[in-house]
């Protein structure tokens, strides 16, 4: 080989490596990395290798980097069993005030509200793979509203949400067939099992627990996705 008057990028030169990192490690959080097109994955494998298992925080735009705006990923009436039981009860809650049909026409709405705190586990959308399965707590008031002698109730939630999760490639069940484009907490596509077994076998590195900022959220149900 002819040498060259240009300086080697070394394993040490790499923005992200500590000074002393093999170039071994390097590689392999590179290759890691570039699996897949998302610039918070990328940040998430090396944290993995470099950070010594620091926690990790999640501000708005990156939780927007796992579930998008206006995605159906993240529905607090379909994927919060507690939210779809509270609602039951407010709606008993509302019969018991006199809702529904009555001969005499009311001027004013009847309204119920309950609390909700609770938990249910969610999973990045496909074309944002990240963080995989989570877990999003979810906190606020759930409201009923029933108009003036109208049996239709609407729905309303509002509150805040929080992420935590274990980023330690650990391993999942492949998809079955008609799970593939779904965003399945349990389950990882082929290819995205592939890959984490890879990174579990290959990359050096200490498992570490994310968590997110509380973020502000808000969805009627005839919404299809909520506000956040």
């Amino acid at each position: 080989m002819v040498p060259s008057e240009v300086p080697a990028r070394g394993p040490s030169e790499d923005p992200m490596a500590p000074q002393g990192t093999s170039l071994y490690t390097v590689l392999a959080a590179a290759v890691a990395a570039a699996r897949y097109d998302n610039p918070l994955h990328k940040e998430l494998t090396y944290h993995y290798v470099y950070d010594e298992g620091a926690l990790f925080m999640l501000t708005r735009d990156k939780m927007a980097q796992v579930i998008g705006l206006g995605s159906p990923g993240l529905n607090i009436f379909k994927h919060f069993p507690a939210v779809t039981a509270a609602k039951g009860a407010l709606q008993k809650e509302l019969a018991a005030q006199g809702g529904g049909m009555t001969s005499e026409p009311r001027s004013d709405a009847l309204v119920a509200t309950a609390s909700i705190s609770t938990q249910a586990g969610l999973g990045c959308d496909p074309d944002k793979p990240s963080l995989g399965g989570f877990t999003c707590y979810l906190n606020g008031i759930l409201e009923a509203r029933m108009l003036t002698n109208e049996e239709t109730i609407t729905y309303e939630f509002r509150g805040t949400m929080r992420w935590f999760d274990i980023w330690d490639f650990d391993s999942m069940r492949p998809a079955r067939p008609g799970e593939e484009a779904q965003a399945h907490p349990e389950t990882r596509t082929k290819s995205g099992e592939e890959a984490t077994r890879m990174g579990a076998a290959f990359l050096p590195g200490v498992a570490f627990n994310i968590e997110s900022e509380d973020a502000p959220i808000r969805q009627k149900d005839t919404d299809p996705a909520p506000e956040w």
